[in-house]
């Protein structure tokens, strides 16, 4: 006895518009993701290109020392690359500034390293050489680094 086949009805116009239907839906899918892809590629090459001002013994010696300072003044290192303008951070970052100096890096090269142009650089590192309005926490804090081998922070060292 021979089993007959149940004929399934397909409407195959309806199979070829519902395939074109998602082949539309991944189009516009594509585009938006290359629409996002274009502005990450955007934005990590204004990142490769912000890094790449800075050369690479700056950065490993900014972050080391930014680290020293940090611990001395009992703040964050990232503070210190950020833009706030607080007590002590901005004076430890001004410390920071004038260790790198000390190390013959320029206040254009800190500055870069910094996000902040070379006139607050200079700046900062005068404010640090001038021991005139220091409190008592902050010298402490500036006789610290010096115990660590960072010298000549103030005028006459």
């Amino acid at each position: 006895m021979k089993k007959e086949r149940k004929k399934h009805s397909v409407d195959k116009t309806k199979l070829i518009d519902d395939a074109f239907a998602a082949i539309g839906e991944v189009r516009k899918r594509m585009k938006v993701l290359d629409k996002e892809l274009d502005e990450l590629g955007k934005l990590t090459g204004t990142i490769k290109a912000a890094v790449s001002d800075v050369p690479i013994a700056l950065a490993n010696d900014a972050q080391s020392v930014a680290k020293d300072v940090a611990d001395v003044f009992d703040i964050s290192p990232a503070l210190l690359f950020s833009s706030t303008r607080r007590e002590p951070v901005s004076f430890a970052r001004f410390c920071t500034w004038a260790i790198l100096t000390h190390k013959g890096y320029t206040s254009t090269q800190i500055g870069r390293a910094f996000k902040r142009d070379h006139g607050a650089v200079a700046h900062g590192i005068r404010r640090v050489a001038d021991a005139e309005f220091m409190g008592a926490r902050v010298a402490n804090s500036v006789r610290e680094l010096r115990s660590k081998g960072y010298v000549r922070l103030l005028k006459g060292d």
